[in-house]
């Protein structure tokens, strides 16, 4: 088989990136999950490792996820999921506006969450 499927999740909740990264181990044993807890090293991250999808919460310490897209937009057209509590219509509209390629609302289902890395990774874009 080729390369790994390399998952980049951008987001600070501990509880949600153990959820994420077990929920790929189980059920997408062949991608590698990394993740990173601040906006500024995520988009670092991304420059540096060339993820194939990346995970990403709007509500971070240093930035918000509007502005760490924003950055990431400007040297990459990487798949982007935003996965964030915020679920208001304005807000969806607004991430998928500036350059997000899927949104899902937390709490999230596994199954979803994982259909969507795959669509996305596979260049397979259902939104």
């Amino acid at each position: 088989m080729g390369t790994r499927m390399k998952v980049l999740m951008i987001d600070d909740d501990a509880d949600v990136i153990e959820a994420v990264a077990l929920a790929l181990q189980v059920r997408m044993p062949e991608a590698a999950f990394r993740h990173a807890t601040f906006g500024e090293r995520g988009v670092e991250m991304v420059r540096t490792e060339s993820p194939d999808v990346v995970i990403l919460d709007l509500g971070l310490p240093d930035l918000n996820g509007f502005e760490v897209l924003a950055r990431i937009r400007t040297f990459s057209q990487v798949p982007v999921l935003i996965l964030t509590v915020w679920g208001d219509q304005a807000v969806i509209e607004k991430g998928l506006r500036s350059g997000a390629n899927a949104y899902i609302t937390k709490p999230f289902s596994q199954a979803q969450l994982l259909d969507r890395i795959k669509d996305l990774a596979t260049g397979q874009n259902g939104s």
